[in-house]
């Protein structure tokens, strides 16, 4: 019995596999179906509505800093020269101008505070990442467009 059990499951096992592997296409139509078009770093392209999904720490980033970044839901609007941030979990608003320089995008607080620079790896129509330069905890950003009508 115990021997019939184990070849079911062995059996089992290897069927599961086979399905899983034959159901994986090599077609690239496929494989670029999930996959975003890279578009030119400008700024038509990154003036848009976008909320920030993910923070990379330095090493030397406290621990407690890095709960209120993860906690934070910053929303972040580009529109024409000006920008405004609202961090949807703390419901701190940032409000400034912003420019870009080839891949090289600044904010610049109205309040007088520090400007927050990052350059701009990757840009598709939906996401961007970024590397954020000279800061004291934060080394990268990741943003995905924000929906309008959706908050």
């Amino acid at each position: 019995m115990k021997k019939k059990v184990k070849k079911t499951i062995i059996w089992s096992g290897a069927l599961c596999l086979a399905l899983t592997l034959g159901n994986c296409s090599t077609d690239e139509n496929s494989h670029n179906q999930f996959t975003s078009t890279q578009q030119e770093i400008n700024t038509t392209s990154i003036s848009k509505s976008w909320i920030l999904t993910h923070f990379t720490f330095t090493t030397t980033c406290n621990p407690s800093q890095k709960i209120n970044y993860q906690l934070s839901s910053i929303h972040l609007e580009l529109k024409q020269k000006n920008y405004t941030a609202i961090d949807t979990y703390s419901l701190i608003e940032r409000q400034g101008m912003w420019k870009l320089e080839g891949d090289i995008l600044t904010l610049y607080s109205d309040k007088g505070l520090n400007e927050l620079k990052m350059r701009i790896l990757n840009l598709s129509e939906n996401e961007m990442e970024a590397v954020v330069l000279d800061h004291p905890d934060v080394v990268g950003v990741e943003f995905i467009q924000k929906r309008e009508g959706k908050r």
